[in-house]
């Protein structure tokens, strides 16, 4: 069947070829002589071998256009693979018929196929160009860019513009193209007659490319104006226009239209904040710089000059950040200025003992690095005598002054700490020595001074002082120095220096807080109490804190607030910054929500200022917002920063416990009355969610009865487990809990407990129960149960005076659920701390009364307990009426509630009266501490008598572990 059809195409082939020459010899004195010579030329420009036209091809295109020829012949010689006749035959069509758009389109298509791109191009212009088709248009573009041929892109790209006047990428090829012709005045004509007629931003922002790339920067700037004045503020345009300034050197001009670009800008535009930055720092606007370079940090993109200007700009204002960004400075970079600025700010932060930890650590490498530099000396003496090592101080400063002798500064802080360090005897050699440099010297006036005040030498050191007053005259914090070492010698000069002062800064500043500096602001605020009073000082501070936005006002304010305690006003300013957007120093944003247990203002104070404020205070506030968790995270960073601050461990160490999972295991004896009990118990906690704690737990007791004369039949197996659920919320926690217990009978219950946080003083917590363990005697402790009632308040009357009471309502059952009678009870508990600290020292009065009604019956479990002979009676199983009053102190009971790192003890002691059983005792002791570090192991043994109007003894002896993780 193949071979067939072969023969068949090939018989049509040769049958069509006839048939075209016998037509062609018809026609063949119809030949048009011009058409003869345009094939010729056309086929001048390829290889003989190629030229060489047929026979058949020759006698078709020696006669004029036939439809009917032309196109069988096209198409024979395509079918035969003549390409070479196929391109004379469409060429001699499009010759003969220019505008046959068909014949085009043949011809581009066998032009390719012959190797003839020119042809092809200039047959597929003409097509775009009449029939305006998307494909034909990127045929012509894409073999234009394949010859070079930008003339005929041009052309193209106008097609495209004509029906995209916006397109941006087509603007920009067709200008490249007439750039790379070295003609982009044309170009830019035509950019500048559209956007006459039709004015759009894309038009001029075009015209400013091509400005830039012609080299007319003031055209270019002229044009972004334009665009600025026509369509608004642009931060790239910005940007433009401040690149031309700086390249000008008219760097404020650039600062200006940046910054009137900024509140376009989002944060992640790292290329404007980058520009920002340096711009501003150029014109010495460092607030700019910080905010551009802070953006920039945020984004992960801050480099090291990044980091120079934060820490400049915030080491006055903000110390704690601006130690942090030089530790990650030095981390990041190993940078050696990183690290000095650390040491510098970490001594005004007093961080002694992890700086000198930090130099420990430094690699050999490092530390020669450091050798070299006297500063580094200097603070490492600094250092060195605030950790209490006085003689590796000196060597340190010897070092520093070894290596800069000449540096007056060097000297000054050389006598400060001699000062410091009390050596008299050095300290006059030391004066000797480099008395000749005094006059010229102004840098060692106020040590030289203090050094001879010490030595007992006032009148040379007040010559000193009184030498500085014409040029310490604005000064105020130095005038109160001065006044301050008056006092001892001269307390009527001191006064007189302080009305002077007070005098220059009422005419001067009060009013002009824009005028005040940071040292006036705190010279002020010292004067003023001294002056005046606190409130004073408070309250006009205030204004320029509000005012001005002032960081320094701020942290004196608050300062000044704490020391007055002024705890009123300090939460009025509280409430007034965050309202007015007005910065917190980063140790008070939190301190005063805390000490006033304003759980509204420590979440503000978290969800705003989370990133920069203390760990210990973001541990507290969160341990207090009912994120126990997160209490714990920041407890374990607050301890890492201050390993060797004993006070800050124990607080931080409970936070995170609080928020730990734990497992616990507890093992004691205990003897109620007749009943002696074995008991197991293990229990568990975990954090399902941040907020959400599960807490299981299963327990064993084994019973024996120690006096048969008032109780038999006691279950000797008692099995209890159950699980509670505990939501923490910001003002307490809500607490469901299940039980099943099997021992008289079996059973189960349920319990409900919500405690609220009313305010800072007083909280309620109430509490439902259904077949609830009663403990009221021994008989109901091992075969009732109870349904209870209860609301309990407590009342922080002060930090050291607590007030604790309830009310509960109880119904009695049966393990079976048989009724046996009700109670009704009200108890009150007053404790009074002596100490606040560890060992908690306090004292106690306490007192209850409780009725109980025997309104139900006798069941058959309950008389199971009553011994032989005796009449059996609800008496027997139901405690009587009482009123009960006691006192009593104990010792460490928080050693006994909480965790504690190291072993500590605990005891109590009670004395009770009891309306029926009369005079009564209660007492406790134990020992409580770690093992390993994360958990607690507590010892302890309690006995009374007399309690709850049973005249029975009692006693428990235990011991509970617990892990933390």
């Amino acid at each position: 069947m193949k071979k067939a059809t072969i023969i068949a195409v090939c018989a049509f082939l040769l049958t069509s070829l006839a048939y075209v020459d016998a037509l062609a010899q018809v026609r063949t004195q119809e030949t048009s002589e011009a058409i003869k010579q345009q094939i010729s030329e056309s086929t001048s420009q390829v290889p003989a071998s190629q030229t060489k036209l047929s026979g058949q091809v020759s006698k078709i295109i020696a006669i004029p256009y036939d439809k009917e020829v032309y196109t069988l012949s096209y198409n024979v010689f395509l079918a035969s693979n003549n390409i070479n006749d196929a391109f004379v035959v469409a060429q001699s069509a499009v010759q003969q018929r220019p505008n046959d758009l068909v014949w085009r389109e043949r011809l581009a298509t066998v032009a390719r196929w012959n190797n003839k791109p020119r042809v092809a191009l200039k047959q597929l212009l003409f097509l775009a160009e009449t029939t305006k088709e998307e494909k034909i248009i990127t045929e012509v573009i894409t073999i234009s860019k394949q010859l070079n041929d930008d003339d005929t892109l041009i052309r193209a790209y106008n097609i495209q513009l004509a029906k995209d006047p916006k397109n941006l990428q087509i603007w920009q090829e067709l200008i490249a193209a007439f750039e790379r012709l070295g003609e982009p005045e044309v170009a830019l004509k035509r950019l500048q007659d559209i956007n006459q007629s039709h004015p759009n931003k894309l038009y001029l922002e075009l015209i400013a490319n091509l400005y830039q790339a012609m080299g007319k920067p003031l055209d270019e700037l002229k044009t972004l104006q334009l665009i600025t004045k026509q369509y608004g503020m642009d931060p790239n345009i910005a940007l433009r226009e401040a690149s031309i300034y700086s390249n000008r050197g008219e760097a404020q001009k650039a600062y200006a239209v940046l910054t009137e670009a900024k509140s376009q800008v989002k944060p992640d535009n790292k290329e404007y904040w980058r520009v920002y930055s340096n711009v501003s720092w150029t014109n010495q606007e460092k607030q700019s710089a910080a905010l551009a370079s802070e953006n920039l940090h945020q984004a992960g993109e801050a480099t090291e000059d990044d980091y120079y200007r934060l820490i400049e700009t915030t080491r006055e204002t903000d110390q704690a950040k601006a130690y942090a960004m030089a530790m990650k400075g030095w981390k990041q970079y190993k940078d050696i200025s990183f690290y000095l600025y650390m040491m510098s700010i970490g001594l005004d932060l007093q961080k002694y003992q992890e700086l000198y930890d930090l130099h420990n650590k430094l690699s050999p490498e490092d530390k020669a690095k450091l050798d070299n530099i006297p500063g580094f000396w200097a603070d490492m003496a600094n250092i060195l005598q605030n950790l209490d090592q006085p003689k590796l101080a000196r060597e340190a400063y010897h070092k520093a002054l070894k290596l800069d002798n000449d540096n007056p500064d060097l000297r000054a802080g050389y006598i400060w700490l001699l000062i410091a360090q009390d050596d008299k005897d050095d300290l006059k050699s030391t004066l000797l020595k480099w008395q000749k440099r005094l006059p010229r010297e102004p840098e060692l006036y106020d040590p030289y001074a203090s050094a001879l005040l010490l030595l007992d030498m006032p009148d040379q050191a007040l010559g000193i002082f009184r030498f500085q007053l014409d040029n310490k005259k604005d000064d105020y914090s130095w005038l109160l120095n001065f006044a301050t070492d008056l006092d001892s010698f001269d307390p009527y000069e001191a006064f007189i220096v302080r009305d002077y002062i007070w005098r220059r800064v009422q005419a001067d500043l009060v009013g002009q807080a824009a005028e005040m500096t940071d040292i006036q602001l705190k010279a002020y605020a010292r004067l003023a109490i001294t002056m005046a009073n606190a409130d004073n000082a408070v309250n006009t501070t205030a204004r320029y804190a509000m005012l001005e936005n002032n960081l320094v006002a701020s942290d004196i304010l608050f300062d000044q607030t704490n020391l007055t305690r002024n705890q009123e006003f300090a939460n009025y300013l509280y409430r007034f910054h965050l309202q007015n957007n007005i910065n917190i120093p980063a140790e008070h944003q939190l301190g005063v929500p805390i000490q006033n247990s304003d759980r509204e203002g420590m979440q503000q104070a978290v969800n705003k200022f989370g990133d920069v404020l203390p760990n210990r205070n973001l541990s507290e506030a969160h341990e207090r917002l009912a994120n126990p968790q997160l209490a714990r995270y920041y407890g374990y960073e607050a301890i890492r920063e201050n390993p060797n601050d004993g006070i800050l461990y124990g607080e931080m160490v409970a936070a995170m416990l609080a928020g730990s999972n734990q497992v616990s295991a507890t093992t004691r004896r205990q003897d109620y009355g007749p009943i002696r009990s074995w008991q197991q118990q293990a229990e568990a906690r975990y954090f399902v969610e941040p907020q959400l704690v599960f807490m299981p737990y299963a327990e064993y007791q084994h019973h024996h009865i120690r006096q048969d004369n008032d109780i038999v039949n006691v279950p000797q197996d008692d099995w209890e487990s159950g699980m509670f659920f505990q939501l923490l919320q910001p003002r307490g926690n809500l607490t469901v809990g299940v039980n099943k217990r099997v021992a008289m009978g079996s059973f189960s219950g349920v319990n409900l407990q919500k405690l609220y946080q009313w305010n800072d003083r007083i909280s309620f917590q109430a509490a439902l129960g259904y077949n609830q363990n009663a403990n009221d005697s021994a008989q109901l402790f091992v075969a009732g149960t109870k349904d209870t009632a209860r609301l309990e308040m407590i009342y922080d009357i002060t930090p050291r005076d607590i007030l604790i009471s309830d009310v509960e309502y109880d119904l009695f059952h049966d393990q079976s659920r048989h009724y046996l009678g009700r109670s009704q009870q009200f108890t009150a508990n007053y404790r009074h701390f002596f100490t606040l600290g560890r060992p908690d020292l306090a004292v106690r009065i306490f007192g209850s009364r409780r009725n109980y009604n025997n309104d139900g019956s006798l069941s058959t479990s309950t008389a199971r307990l009553i011994p032989p002979g005796n009449i059996p009676t609800l008496d027997f199983i139901m405690p009587v009426s009482f009123t009960e009053i006691g006192i009593g102190g104990e010792i460490g009971d928080t050693v006994e509630q909480e965790y504690t790192d190291a072993w500590r003890p605990f005891l109590g002691y009670n004395i009770i009266y009891n309306s029926v059983t009369h005079l009564g005792y209660g007492s406790s002791l134990g020992l409580a501490g770690s093992v390993f570090g994360r958990d607690k192991l507590s010892l302890y043994f309690a006995e009374s008598s007399g309690e709850l109007g049973i005249d029975q003894f009692s006693r428990v002896i235990g011991a509970t572990y617990i892990y933390y993780f």
